[in-house]
């Protein structure tokens, strides 16, 4: 009763409180007003000329509501809804895609793909950033942010870690809490010459605890340890060369997760990641770029370890001609490996190249064009067209209408939905229609975000036979519509906050993933305020109905409180945050992907966490 009370006093407050993203420097014509997107290049457009509409959430949010994990974050983007187990947020269901292991969702770090190779899903514990790292994120919906580096999803989030000259020289965060979680982070950041360096290293875990008896918990007996580096080595005015590396390793106390799951967590691995950008300006307004990584896992589930990695090349170009036109092109090759389940398995492996061209026109104040296409052409599957193209009216300053449609193609990877083989299912398809309004009055600090949408699915896999079987997948061809509005602003006195409402409803004769799920409805709003002397109070409250991500109706309010001060000359920051959880109804299937069907069990429960954090930085 006291969550339901505080959700609907925050709901009211919410409405004109919020943060607002800062300008930064952009090519000729743009509005300084509004924040940026991040392309493949440094030559940012506003967002304005966006082909979609992209959620951004700076870091400034994520201190001040006391989010812990990346899965947590993304709790602010409008159509999102965490599946809890065990009070816990690590499955996550974006506009109803697959829970847990979310399959349409293309993921990146920097700009480049670090989904599951092999498998494209998403293992939210073991991904190879840590929070303290992460700058922003944005977060795109429909295959509208198809480019160079990042293929067509239903939803495509990009992580902008920061940089490395960002880095203070030393770094210690320590969170411990409910779960009996434990997460350091220690980091430190250089200079050599030429180059700037950012170490950061970091461990979280969480033992079992009384939740664990309570449903089957993802988190519980998990262990992950993290090494990042990145850097970023100047030549001269026009020439970088930055430089990306992690390590990860898990492992996994079955014991402590409870009979019978299966998360696809492995008990025991490791994964490596390292890339590489050259940046080469050709003039102030022309720019080339090549990328190149490799992302590999080796979970050792059974005596016999196997390995599963993606590595990719990629050309990418951008060249401003003028105030009204903007040319972007990129090439690229990827393979992806992956091996059996046992000594005897063969090794598998499979190449792709990738072709995109785009262009950005503003030929009066009051219009601009983005107009782009995508060329996939994976072995023995033919090439595969990805376009699309938005017109955004400027009707007047800080004002702007988007009409969006696009058409991609998400390609089953790997081994996902099963092993390429003749006749195999060639792609999956989403057709995107979007209206849109941006809107941005700096002189009240506030912006404004709303949109329509309508998003087609066809041939979309939501079941196989099973592992290792040629038996054909079940496709199956659907659609759902929505609406999602979020508003921001920042205030006098120290006031902040946000409101984002969200709502979408599945259709057709063969619904997406699990014809019992139709719709899901959310709300999410926060208040922050600067208290003085060093003093912060922040609080916000997350709120989804519908049957379309796994449960039925959640809710959670948080409050955090924390007080930044000087510590022997270093800048410190203790917060203390308090959690109130309302689970009703959570569908927990062990032996199902898409968190429903057979075995499938159910969890109801009324939840209080409390976690501590120190910061330290010098």
């Amino acid at each position: 009763m006291l969550g339901r009370a505080c959700a609907l006093a925050l709901s009211m407050a919410a409405l004109w409180l919020a943060p607002h993203s800062h300008a930064q420097t952009v090519h000729p014509g743009a509005d300084d007003n509004l924040p940026l997107i991040l392309p493949p290049t440094s030559l940012r457009p506003p967002i304005t000329d966006a082909a979609a509409s992209t959620t951004v959430i700076e870091s400034r949010m994520l201190r001040q509501y006391g989010l812990l994990s990346v899965v947590e974050a993304l709790r602010l983007v409008t159509g999102s809804a965490a599946l809890r187990i065990a009070g816990a947020d690590v499955r996550l269901s974006l506009e109803g895609t697959k829970v847990p292991n979310v399959t349409r969702v293309n993921l990146l770090i920097d700009g480049v793909e670090v989904y599951r190779a092999a498998y494209a899903r998403l293992q939210w514990p073991t991904l190879p950033v840590t929070l303290d790292d992460v700058d922003r994120l944005e977060i795109t919906r429909g295959p509208h942010a198809s480019d160079a580096s990042a293929a067509p999803a239903v939803i495509t989030v990009n992580i902008i870690t920061r940089h490395p000259s960002d880095a203070e020289r030393g770094y210690l965060s320590a969170t411990v809490g409910s779960n009996v979680l434990r997460n350091v982070t220690a980091r430190a950041g250089l200079s050599v010459g030429p180059t700037s360096l950012r170490v950061t290293a970091n461990y979280r875990g969480n033992d079992a605890d009384e939740e664990a008896s309570r449903a089957i918990s993802p988190v519980a007996g998990l262990h992950v340890k993290r090494l990042t580096v990145r850097s970023e080595t100047r030549f001269d005015e026009g020439s970088t060369l930055a430089l990306d590396l992690a390590y990860l390793e898990g492992s996994r106390n079955p014991a402590a997760a409870g009979a019978g799951t299966n998360d696809n967590i492995a008990q025991e691995g490791a994964a490596g990641y390292i890339s590489g950008q050259w940046r080469q300006s050709i003039s102030d307004l022309h720019e080339i770029v090549v990328v190149a990584n490799n992302w590999s896992i080796t979970p050792r589930l059974l005596p016999a370890a196997f390995l599963r990695s993606r590595s990719t090349i990629e050309l990418r170009d951008t060249f401003i001609v003028s105030d009204q036109w903007r040319l972007e092109s990129g090439a690229g090759l990827q393979r992806q490996r992956w091996a059996g389940f046992s000594r005897t398995d063969p090794d598998a492996h499979a190449w792709a190249w990738h072709a995109y061209t785009g262009v950005l026109a503003r030929p009066a104040d009051w219009f601009t064009l983005n107009a782009a296409a995508r060329l996939d052409d994976p072995t023995g599957r033919g090439a595969l067209l990805s376009p699309r193209v938005a017109a955004s009216f400027h009707v007047a300053p800080g004002h702007t209408v988007r009409l969006g449609w696009s058409s991609g193609v998400w390609m089953p990877d790997g081994q996902d939905p099963r092993p390429i083989t003749p006749g195999a299912l060639a792609s999956e398809r989403i057709v995107s229609v979007e209206l849109g309004y941006l809107m941005s009055v700096p002189a009240w600090g506030v912006q404004l975000d709303a949109r329509v949408y309508r998003n087609r699915l066809i041939d979309q896999v939501v079941g196989r036979g099973p592992k290792g079987s040629l038996t054909p997948t079940l496709e199956t061809t659907g659609h759902y519509a929505g609406a999602d509005v979020r508003a921001t602003a920042d205030l006098a006195d120290g006031w902040s906050g946000f409101i984002a409402m969200s709502t979408f409803t599945r259709g057709g004769e063969a619904p997406i993933v699990d014809r019992t799920r139709r719709a899901l409805h959310g709300m999410c709003a926060g208040a922050a305020k600067r208290l003085g002397d060093g003093w912060e109070l922040g609080a916000a409250t997350y709120l989804t109905s519908g049957d379309a991500g796994a449960h039925r109706k959640t809710s959670r309010v948080d409050v955090t409180l924390a007080k930044t001060f000087l510590l022997s000359g270093a800048r410190a920051r203790f917060s203390v945050m308090a959690r109130h959880l309302d689970n009703s109804a959570s569908n927990l299937a062990p032996s199902d992907d898409d968190g429903g069907g057979a075995g499938a069990t159910t969890a109801q429960y009324e939840d209080d966490q409390l976690y501590a954090n120190l910061e330290i930085g010098f």
